[in-house]
């Protein structure tokens, strides 16, 4: 793709190479393939007579024919001074190793270098590259088109080797020894970049031999049809038909003389410029969170190309495709992660709300919690019985209940800030007996209003608590046993010490828990279904009982029966949790 794009760049001109073509008009005309050796010498004595700079013949030239025709073509192979014959390896059958297919001793005495034809694509079936150097292990051979380019040069000394290129006389050619001297193939163009001449107008005169003068001249077969066997091999440029093994030739030759060389990055550039457009990726996942993410992965897939080209014309291969798949892939990972970003930031928007909602209902919960006892105790007020001193005494808790109400909103958000671990708990040591007791107090408005009894069975405990929180969590779980027990029954609190802290266990002979209910029952808002005379909560008093008891270091258990009532066990550890 990138050599399509790549115009007009090259300094040696194709017009200074000439493909001299056994085409179909050829084998038409002057018989099949392979062609009289007497026809072929005919043609080289009249191209020989335009004094090219150099001949490269694409043909081996390894079997006998006619003495007639071999003498007369070797006569037409001796006036070309600067002359390349074709050599190629043969793989025998059997563990033998290659061998070298030569020119007759005839034709090669009069050339001045032998060049290996192989061009071997990749395995996509596409030639980009050709090994300048082919050995059997006895003898190298160099390709037909480098050895072109140094008798052009004038350069028929040693090449001269290094690891990393060849050097011929002050032409440095970048071909390293670790891949067996590979170079990229610089194509000029299509099929047809390079002047072809048939070789049937050569013979009958058409083609002025004048045409050939200092020109590099390139012979081989491509003809196709009527019996040809013109090898066809797909380039970048090819569309359907693949390109001659003339034009290839004259390719690599016009790479080395123009020196428009192209040097793939070795494999630690590669590597490191993957990582590069990877790391590039995650640095657009992470700035500004995201939100340029998808431009950027757009602009990755017109820039990445752009840049390849840039090198291109620098003379620099890079793995398009490498980068582009690691640009897609890192771009489709960086979308999954940012996805789920987004995702969880949903969640924890959703769960924000809902705990906004959790808190707005709980503090609704805390604050109608002594508003009630405040009218149970009003309405006990009212009836004309009740002795003047437990008015007074009603009264009194009432102003109680009502200065309760300031510091309700206080504790809840103290509560709150706890979870959210803004706020640490004040601990200090103290008597979860006297603490449950308190709390019995507050409660006992509200069993008076049922007709409920609070038995107590409280022993010294001491725990490291924060104290108001605590009585908090404690009343609760008694409000809760008394709405949801029968009129004229009784709620049971106790309270014991144990080497490792202390347990209060707040029991009640209500209407109990389904057991599918009884692991829902500390989630906000889970609301069991009420059983007899049980009322339905709010579904925060329970959730804030768990989380107090969670920040001391504790757990909350509960065991219950339909119909036979609950037991709520809070097991408190003596030095709590930091």
């Amino acid at each position: 793709m990138l050599l399509r794009l790549e115009q007009g760049r090259r300094g040696f001109s194709t017009a200074n190479v000439i493909l001299l073509s056994i085409d179909d008009e050829t084998v038409r005309r002057y018989g099949p393939l392979p062609i009289d050796r007497a026809v072929l010498a005919k043609a080289l004595d009249r191209v020989a007579s335009g004094s090219p700079s150099v001949l490269v013949i694409d043909m081996l030239l390894s079997e006998k024919t006619t003495p007639a025709a071999d003498a007369s073509l070797a006569d037409a192979l001796s006036r070309f001074p600067k002359l390349v014959l074709a050599t190629a390896l043969e793989i025998p059958a059997g563990s033998r190793p290659p061998q070298w297919i030569a020119p007759l001793p005839e034709f090669r005495v009069h050339a001045s270098a032998l060049g290996h034809v192989h061009i071997e694509p990749d395995p996509d079936g596409v030639a980009r590259t050709l090994l300048l150097s082919k050995s059997n292990g006895d003898q190298r051979r160099w390709a037909l088109g480098f050895e072109a380019f140094r008798l052009q040069t004038g350069r028929q000394d040693p090449v001269l080797e290094s690891a990393d290129a060849l050097r011929v006389g002050p032409y440095r050619v970048p071909a390293a020894r670790f891949n067996h001297r590979l170079l990229w193939i610089h194509y000029a163009g299509p099929e047809g970049t390079f002047r072809h001449v048939s070789l049937a107008n050569v013979l009958d005169g058409r083609e002025p031999v004048s045409n050939f003068r200092g020109k590099v001249v390139i012979l081989g077969v491509t003809a196709q049809g009527a019996g040809g066997a013109g090898d066809r091999i797909f380039t970048p440029f090819s569309a359907g038909l693949g390109m001659s093994g003339i034009e290839i030739h004259a390719n690599v030759f016009l790479t080395l003389a123009d020196g428009a060389y192209l040097v793939p990055l070795n494999p630690l550039q590669e590597l490191l410029s993957v990582l590069t457009i990877a790391a590039l990726m995650a640095a657009a996942l992470w700035w500004r969170q995201g939100r340029l993410l998808i431009s950027f992965a757009m602009s990755g897939v017109v820039l990445i190309p752009l840049l390849a080209y840039v090198l291109f014309r620098r003379g620099i291969v890079v793995p398009l495709a490498s980068w582009i798949i690691v640009q897609i892939a890192a771009s489709l990972l960086a979308f999954l992660v940012h996805t789920a970003f987004v995702r969880r930031r949903l969640r924890e928007a959703i769960l924000g709300q809902k705990n906004y909602a959790f808190r707005l209902q709980a503090v609704a919960h805390e604050i109608k919690t002594p508003l009630t006892a405040i009218d149970a105790s009003s309405q006990l007020m009212a009836e004309a019985d009740i002795p003047e001193r437990k008015k007074e005494e009603i009264a009194q808790r009432i102003r109680g209940e009502a200065g309760r109400l300031s510091g309700v909103v206080t504790t809840f958000l103290d509560v709150e800030r706890i979870a959210s671990g803004a706020l640490k708990l004040r601990r200090q040591q103290v008597d979860l007996a006297k603490v449950a007791a308190e709390a019995s107090e507050r409660a006992a408005l509200l069993a008076l209003k049922k007709n409920i009894a609070i038995e107590k069975d409280l022993a010294p405990a001491t725990v490291a608590a924060d104290e108001e929180l605590l009585q908090f969590a404690i009343y609760n779980l008694l409000v809760n046993a008394i709405k949801f027990s029968s009129e004229a029954s009784s709620v049971r609190i106790t309270v014991r010490s144990s080497s490792q802290g202390a347990r209060l266990d707040v029991s009640d002979r209500g209407c109990g828990i389904e057991p599918a209910a009884q692991k829902h029952i500390f989630e906000p808002f889970y609301r069991a279904k009420p059983r007899g005379e049980g009322q339905p909560g709010t579904g925060v008093g329970l959730a804030l009982v768990h989380e107090i008891v969670t920040q001391h270091g504790g757990r909350v258990e509960v065991a219950s029966e339909p119909g036979k009532g609950s037991r709520f066990t809070v097991v408190l550890p003596r030095e709590g949790m930091e």
